[in-house]
């Protein structure tokens, strides 16, 4: 391959725009092709800001679902034949959003919609004429299963035409083609999460932990033992078996759990991440905008699963960390009894090591859920120290939900009290030789 030399153009023929002049003879391809190059400058930015959600597409089961359905055998997507022993296919609720696949499309939802779990009985009829997706199809392809088991949901890009366009033809007959709008959607598929044994799937309690668990990539020595050696930057989700594969064109939305009667959990943050930019070859894992989503994500997986531990048919003041639980993030918060639902904290971290709760001023609660990104998770059992924290303006205050924030024995200490910050009756009393 010859050298480049300076100020030589080094020109991108992959996608050309058309040039437009005076008593240029336009046919049709030539407005697709201009349409196309528009699209591959646009994806171009997308690519740029990176993969994930940017805003909505918030998944959750619908107050009256009717899930008792099953699939007796797996059955192909053009030609689906589920055997349902309910009225109705489990449903979902998927809010309006916007996301970016790893192609830098867009993938927007304009309306609140309920998205039944079972493909439709009937082929869908392929989108005629120049796909503005083609890249990704056949969606569609391979083998679709639904029924009991772990599935995660994906969104991805489709196609719509709408109308009919006057045409200027020398036959008699319309053309085939005089489709005379051209609709970008999306569209909603599952995969089958296979890694996960027979054993994990019948520990109820702790499966939804478990799986985010395997998500996330927990127990993946990251950089500390080599941190200058070239690393494989495929962990976690990544790595886990589904069927169908995920494409790039897709954007993973949530996990949910589909048992014999009823779907038991729908999980966001497993595989949700927020727009993520892409990591450069230097970067790895150590300081990777994709560790600091991860990290966001773990603590919004945590509260969620907690929402849903202290709903409704729950006793959560009951509830230990360890009957849930393999991992808890490395820093979190834990909302109590005293002014409606909430845990006893002694309760929860029975059987773990626990410090005594101590007091520290709310300016410090957010450094310290921040920092905690950079930490690993908490192995209940492992034996490593959990420190507690109440927040002053929580105490002090009268009338509002009491809470806990808790912390990994990595993270730095928080609790010692500082001169001229701390208060005199609302603080933690430090011997004169500890440095503050």
């Amino acid at each position: 391959m010859s050298a480049i030399s300076l100020l030589e153009p080094i020109l991108n023929d992959s996608q050309p725009a058309v040039n437009f002049f005076n008593g240029r003879l336009l046919a049709a391809e030539d407005l697709t092709e201009e349409r196309r190059a528009g699209r591959a400058k646009l994806s171009g930015y997308g690519r740029a800001f990176g993969t994930g959600v940017a805003y909505g597409l918030e998944i959750a089961l619908p107050p009256t679902s009717i899930t008792n359905v099953t699939a007796t055998q797996p059955v192909n997507a053009n030609t689906a034949r589920i055997a349902q022993t309910g009225t109705s296919a489990p449903q979902l609720t998927v809010t309006p959003g916007l996301a970016l696949n790893r192609k830098g499309e867009l993938l927007q939802l304009n309306q609140p919609i309920t998205l039944s779990l079972v493909p439709p009985a009937q082929p869908l009829a392929p989108p005629t004429g120049q796909a503005l997706f083609s890249e990704c199809l056949p969606f569609q392809a391979g083998v679709y299963v639904t029924g009991q088991g772990l599935y995660v949901l994906g969104i991805a890009p489709a196609e719509g035409r709408r109308g009919r366009a006057p045409v200027s033809s020398l036959s008699a007959r319309s053309a085939d083609c005089n489709v005379d709008q051209l609709l970008e959607g999306v569209q909603f598929k599952l995969h089958q999460l296979l890694d996960v044994t027979a054993s994990e799937l019948n520990d109820a309690p702790r499966l939804r932990n478990l799986v985010a668990a395997k998500c996330f990539g927990f127990g993946t020595n990251f950089f500390a033992a080599s941190p200058f050696e070239p690393q494989d930057n495929r962990y976690g989700f990544e790595t886990l078996a589904l069927s169908p594969a995920l494409t790039e064109c897709e954007v993973p939305l949530a996990v949910l759990h589909w048992t014999q009667n009823r779907i038991a959990f729908v999980d966001q943050w497993a595989v949700r991440r927020r727009v993520l930019r892409p990591a450069h070859s230097r970067e790895g894992r150590l300081l990777s905008d994709r560790r600091v989503g991860e990290g966001e994500a773990r603590l919004w997986q945590f509260t969620e699963e907690l929402e849903t531990l202290r709903g409704a048919g729950t006793t959560p003041e009951a509830i230990r960390a360890n009957q849930h639980f393999h991992f808890l993030p490395p820093a979190g918060v834990l909302p109590l009894t005293g002014r409606g639902r909430g845990f006893n904290a002694q309760v929860f971290f029975s059987g773990q090591v626990a410090a005594q709760p101590l007091i520290i001023e709310g300016a410090r609660l957010e450094h310290l859920l921040r920092l905690s990104f950079a930490y690993p998770p908490i192995a209940l059992g492992s034996g490593e120290l959990i420190r507690l924290y109440q927040v002053r303006e929580n105490r002090q205050a009268g009338g509002v939900a009491p809470y806990l924030a808790f912390a990994g024995g990595d993270l730095p200490f928080f609790g010692a009290a500082r001169f001229d910050v701390s208060r005199w009756d609302f603080s933690n009393y430090t011997a004169l030789n500890e440095t503050l």
